[in-house]
């Protein structure tokens, strides 16, 4: 697994329990992923990182959730976030480990 430093877009969002913030990537991020845990972002996939053909063919991110569910239930791809979104959006640069589908297995 390797680092990599990602821009993300970062949204505060106003909960019961306090401002926690909504991570993304830009609508044109076509073919990558953030993975979170604990609403926080984790991994970065990117499905043209793959060294097989055959995987980028098939359904990619539902491939990705299924595994995710299977192998690993506290890792998900999308935040689980309720309250009320501000209009402050900021981008901001966060490191996170790359990992394709062969290493999530090892994790």
């Amino acid at each position: 697994m390797s680092l990599i430093r990602i821009r993300l877009f970062v949204t505060p969002i106003y909960t019961f329990t306090g401002k926690k913030f909504l991570y993304s990537l830009s609508d044109m991020a076509y073919g990558e992923w953030i993975v979170f845990k604990n609403n926080y972002p984790r991994f970065y996939i990117n499905a043209f990182e793959f060294k097989s053909d055959d995987q980028v063919n098939k359904s990619v991110e539902g491939h990705l959730e299924r595994c995710l569910k299977n192998k690993h239930p506290k890792l998900t791809l999308k935040q689980h976030l309720f309250g009320f979104k501000s209009r402050n959006l900021q981008l901001q640069w966060i490191e996170l480990e790359q990992i394709s589908f062969d290493e999530l297995n090892l994790i």
